[in-house]
């Protein structure tokens, strides 16, 4: 009986998603889910996604004027500063990617699992290829999204100076555990990766920075607050 198809949780950029840097679908080592994909324009969406928020929670014209502002310099800052100049380069993506793989596969040996890195990304159960992962999986856009947001809605500086930090910890062990349980899915559950990736994953990720977020916006924002 022939060996279950290895599945691979990201397709190519002529699939219509983001791959910056990351490994092709035919070079993907020993069978391993290529961990990473997001669709095109998905950083455009999620500065929609912030202007949604934003008119959901009914901020006052002076402070809604100010956030469309910064948000809208900020788009720009990321557009010139990231998508035309770092991720071409590719450097900074590679030690971030390299950086979520090591990290991950120290937590799951440290919970006795035989975890090892085989190849710069990839990491692998019990010698087995597992998971690869993709550059737009390694945290840098929800990073960027998660900071934005804060920065550009109503708020103490000092406050920002402290939720900003504490968010993107919160959300960098968040990824490295999707990260672990995406390898072990892929070990124990291949037919249920693709599923799990595109969809379970990703809920838990951007529910929890929606959850930030709107701490934020309840919790020190004034101008809700008022």
């Amino acid at each position: 009986m022939a060996p279950p198809t290895p599945s691979r949780a990201c397709a190519s950029a002529a699939d219509g998603l983001l791959a910056f840097g990351s490994l092709p679908r035919s070079s993907a080592p020993g069978g391993a889910a290529f961990f990473g994909c997001l669709p095109v324009g998905f950083v455009s969406s999620g500065f929609a996604i912030l202007f949604t928020l934003t008119m959901s929670i009914s901020l006052p014209a002076p402070a809604l004027r100010r956030f469309l502002f910064v948000a809208g310099a900020l788009y720009l800052v990321w557009f010139f500063g990231y998508e035309q100049w770092l991720a071409p380069d590719g450097r900074l993506d590679e030690v971030l990617c390299d950086h979520i793989a090591r990290s991950a596969a120290v937590v799951l040996r440290a919970l006795g699992f035989d975890a090892s890195i085989t190849a710069p990304r990839v990491i692998a159960l019990n010698g087995t290829d597992a998971v690869i992962v993709g550059t737009p999986c390694n945290g840098l856009v929800l990073y960027a999204l998660f900071t934005g947001f804060i920065l550009a809605f109503p708020g103490p500086w000092r406050h920002k100076a402290a939720y900003i930090p504490l968010g993107i910890g919160l959300i960098y062990v968040l990824n490295i555990g999707r990260v672990m349980a995406l390898a072990l899915n892929h070990r124990y559950s291949q037919e249920t990766v693709d599923f799990n990736h595109h969809y379970t994953f990703t809920f838990v990720v951007y529910g929890f920075i929606f959850l930030l977020w709107m701490t934020w916006a309840r919790r020190y924002s004034p101008a809700v607050a008022a």
